[in-house]
């Protein structure tokens, strides 16, 4: 059902430092592969074509965001919904900056 809603894709992995919300997404039998893992030590053995992580990195590091962008391929694309971005890091420090001012900008934001 997931994989029908997000469209063309083929293995979805999912990764949460909760193991009770494992449990759950595995009785959902949505994902391909689940970790229970602090996303700032997950290293996947293949990068990601597409991270997508909604409302979970507001509490994290600027390091730890970084580490996250690095677990996608060269040309690919992280999707975050966060309440404000972690302590320490603005938007314009980020590596993908280009890309987020422009969505900001399309939805009349100031960068």
């Amino acid at each position: 059902m997931l994989k029908l809603y997000l469209g063309n894709v083929e293995y979805l992995v999912g990764a949460e430092i909760s193991s009770e919300k494992i449990h759950e997404a595995k009785r959902l039998n949505l994902y391909d592969a689940l970790h229970v893992v602090n996303i700032q030590n997950f290293n996947h053995e293949e990068k990601f074509d597409t991270l997508i992580a909604l409302e979970v990195l507001h509490g994290l590091s600027a390091g730890a965001l970084m580490h996250i962008e690095g677990l996608v391929k060269k040309n690919g694309s992280v999707i975050l919904a966060l309440p404000a971005l972690p302590s320490g890091i603005d938007v314009k420090d980020l590596p993908l900056r280009e890309a987020i001012m422009s969505i900001d900008t399309c939805l009349g934001g100031s960068y």
